[in-house]
């Protein structure tokens, strides 16, 4: 018997053409004006992403899939937190054009659904929308909200 999974699936609107929130998503200098203090994008498939936290905490992604500007996805680790297992969640980013904006879905999967893991979803689910509707700011109005 194989373990449940949970999905979460965020939706946003940019007013940016999908090649600029791509870049944003994908750009190491990019990357750290909404959402990391720092950041190495190996931009292939089989590529690393190090993600560096504004509190010093860090952890490498891969890259499974890249279609550029459409369509990234990565690796996420749990490395444990909230005592979830060390183990890999799934990142897809698929972007859609709508006149001058940009649909963004995020899809995140791979989340158990045991106890330990509510608190890892929740976390998880609430930072995303922190840093994508930071990424809004970035892309219209060259504002980082960030608190530090």
């Amino acid at each position: 018997m194989t373990e449940q999974t949970r999905t979460m699936i965020q939706r946003y609107i940019y007013k940016a053409k999908p090649e600029k929130v791509f870049k944003a998503l994908t750009d190491s200098k990019e990357l750290t004006k909404w959402f990391l203090k720092e950041a190495q994008v190996q931009l292939k498939v089989g590529g690393k992403i190090k993600m560096v936290w504004s509190d010093g905490e860090s952890h490498e992604s891969k890259i499974l899939e890249l279609e550029p500007p459409q369509e990234l996805r990565i690796t996420w680790p749990t490395m444990g937190w909230g005592n979830t297992p060390e183990m890999d969640t799934f990142v897809s980013f698929n972007l859609n054009p709508r006149g001058n904006t940009t649909v963004l879905q995020i899809e995140h999967t791979g989340f158990g659904t045991s106890e330990e893991w509510v608190q890892y979803y929740a976390a998880t689910y609430s930072g995303w929308t922190y840093y994508l509707l930071n990424l809004k700011s970035w892309l219209e109005h060259r504002i980082d909200l960030r608190d530090d």
